[in-house]
């Protein structure tokens, strides 16, 4: 601390999700140990949330590791510390079975025979292509074109019901990009790079996953409470070239250099006001080309379940005919639910996978009882069961109006390309040349956004690149 009361570091880290802490793990790894992480939160973790929920846990941000290989750096670090159980494998996404809202269950013969199709027309949009016509499209451009070429290989009393299948799993796929299909460009995901192995569950919670990397930071390194209001990067001030990070509490810090792990939402609704001077108009104009999704997911919990554990697994729900088109997203944002699912660490919840811009948000937005009383309704409906209780309580995660995230997990949006993710990670220097600033987050990993070992990844680079600029 100076004779102004600023304190100074060689480093401050903004963010303490995955990504912050990762880069600050490294950081002390290295000896470079007068850092600080700043999080606005009174927790890390940011968008990893693992709640205890009675006698079970349930997660509100981050669900899955996904993949289960070397490759995925989430995975062989909660693999090196026992966090992952033999066989403790989320279910597939084609699991469970697929329901009409008149509580029929679909043969599992169709519902087979639809997801063959669906899986040859994903296979070929996650494949890269040199087609200019494929790569200009958008993914429900892409779906809809191909899957009019496919149908005809279905009966005509079958169409109806294959193509509310068909548009069930294309919900599952918004859940999983993370944003509107009808907004997200095709060369979004031919660039993604899927970790094979399926999705692990970590038994303790993904929290758990976290405590490697705090606990080896020294006492008073992370500073909760603290919102960044301000970054003042590029002082053309003789002799104090320092980056000027101040909190909302009035606290002031200094530092050589300073790494920004906020989420890309928040970015995108605070980069004018929060850094001083603005940033460069190409990193700004990637922020604004790559777009913070809404993804969701609402707990039905209840005092003693209704089902048998197994028994119903994953409850799909196919909206069949005119009933299954959302005409009103925000009166309609129901008909976005992909499923509810049974959750593998809670036997008394049920777990319903909602996605879209405007519709999650409203399930974000809409009172507790309202919601409560939609799901049942729907469960009630599609499962054929007017018994079905209402649950006990509901407890839903809130991405999209969280101040802090103000969004999911990214995805581009045309006229993006994955160049942007490049440029959002590129650092930015000052006026003597001297990088200043850096980005780390799962918007700026090219192959694995939107994913925690993106995250994670990212956090490393930048580590590694401050190790490299202040050695």
């Amino acid at each position: 601390m100076d004779s102004t009361g600023v304190v100074k570091y060689r480093v401050i880290i903004v963010g303490a999700g995955m990504a912050g802490l990762s880069a600050a793990d490294v950081l002390i790894s290295a000896g470079i140990r007068d850092i600080v992480v700043l999080e606005a939160r009174n927790r890390v973790g940011g968008r990893i949330h693992t709640v205890k929920e009675g006698d079970g846990l349930i997660e509100l941000g981050a669900n899955y590791i996904h993949g289960t290989t070397a490759e995925n750096s989430v995975y062989t670090l909660a693999q090196k510390h026992g966090l992952v159980r033999e066989g403790f494998l989320s279910t597939r996404l084609s699991d469970g079975a697929f329901y009409t809202q008149d509580g029929l269950e679909i043969n599992k013969e169709l519902s087979d025979r639809v997801w063959t199709v669906y899986t040859t027309i994903s296979d070929e949009v996650y494949s890269p292509s040199t087609s200019k016509d494929k790569s200009s499209m958008t993914v429900e451009d892409y779906f809809s074109v191909r899957y009019e070429e496919e149908r005809q290989q279905f009966r005509d009393d079958e169409q109806e019901t294959a193509a509310a299948i068909f548009n069930c799993i294309k919900n599952g796929e918004q859940v999983y990009v993370g944003s509107d299909l009808p907004h997200v460009p095709v060369l979004d995901l031919e660039n993604f790079t899927e970790i094979v192995g399926g999705d692990a569950l970590v038994a303790k919670g993904l929290a758990s996953v976290l405590k490697p990397l705090s606990s080896n930071l020294p006492d008073g390194c992370v500073r909760l409470n603290r919102e960044v209001t301000k970054i003042r990067w590029k002082n053309d001030v003789k002799d104090r070239a320092d980056v000027i990070v101040v909190c909302s509490n009035g606290e002031t810090y200094t530092a050589d250099v300073c790494l920004v792990t906020v989420p890309l939402g928040y970015l995108k609704q605070h980069a004018h006001r929060i850094f001083k001077p603005s940033l460069p108009v190409d990193k700004l104009l990637a922020i604004d080309k790559i777009n913070a999704g809404c993804v969701d997911k609402l707990f039905l919990v209840y005092d003693k379940p209704f089902w048998k554990r197994g028994q119903l697994g994953s409850v799909k729900l196919a909206w069949r005919g005119e009933e299954g088109v959302v005409r009103d997203p925000y009166k309609e944002w129901y008909k976005r639910i992909f499923s509810f699912d049974e959750y593998p660490t809670h036997p008394n919840v049920l777990v319903g996978w909602i996605s879209g811009f405007v519709e999650a948000r409203q399930a974000e937005l809409l009172p507790e009882a309202d919601i409560s009383q939609k799901c049942t309704e729907i469960l009630r409906s599609f499962l054929g069961d007017k018994s079905i209780p209402e649950p006990s309580k509901i407890i839903r995660s809130q991405w999209g109006t969280d101040l802090y995230t103000l969004g999911s997990y990214v995805a581009l949006t045309l006229p993006g390309s994955p160049e942007d993710f490049a440029k959002l990670a590129e650092p930015v220097a000052d006026s003597r040349g001297e990088v200043r600033l850096l980005f780390a987050g799962e918007a700026t990993d090219v192959a694995f956004n939107s994913t925690m070992h993106g995250a994670r990844n990212s956090g490393i680079r930048e580590a590694e690149r401050i190790i490299k600029s202040l050695s």
